[in-house]
């Protein structure tokens, strides 16, 4: 049942609006590359906490938007971090763990989150229903019914059983 619920959270997930769209201040991400093996595995669905930039500490993994509308996000830990004096603006040196060259600077506006835990392969699950959103949608309403009509025949079968009790006494 944890697995249903997992799946409609990510079906409201996904069809929330805007930047800012998260679940109790957490956001979650599918992890679409290698380049955090061997913590992160393509495949992986990455937990992200909302936080205030100035609050992540060097080695923690970060998800950051690299698009202005952030639809294009990555998942690389800071490897170091610096305030520019002139517009008080703080920005972070990341990598992949699996890379050997570091990032372009991402600045504080771009910072989504840092990781706080991922759940192997359960990533490919929440892409796999944005990739097919109706016949998800058509798998819940098909698997209530199905426990519904189990039900039916469950209550059934036991007056059944009650009416032939009586019929004996």
């Amino acid at each position: 049942m944890g697995i249903v619920a997992v799946l409609v959270l990510a079906l409201v997930f996904h069809f929330s609006d805007g930047k800012e769209k998260s679940i109790f201040g957490y956001r979650w991400y599918e992890a679409m590359s290698d380049s955090m093996q061997p913590s992160i595995k393509k495949g992986d669905l990455i937990i992200v906490e909302l936080v205030e930039p100035r609050t992540i500490k060097e080695g923690e993994a970060i998800t950051y938007a690299t698009t202005a509308d952030g639809s294009v996000t990555v998942t690389h830990r800071v490897i170091s971090k610096f305030k520019d004096e002139e517009t008080n603006i703080l920005f972070f040196e990341t990598q992949g763990d699996a890379n050997e060259i570091s990032d372009p600077l991402v600045s504080e506006n771009q910072v989504i989150g840092t990781v706080r835990f991922t759940l192997p392969y359960i990533g490919y699950i929440s892409m796999w229903i944005k990739e097919h959103t109706f016949l998800f949608i058509l798998c819940i309403v098909l698997f209530v019914i199905s426990i519904k009509l189990v039900q039916m025949l469950l209550k059934r079968k036991k007056e059944s059983r009650n009416e032939r009790k009586e019929e004996i006494k």
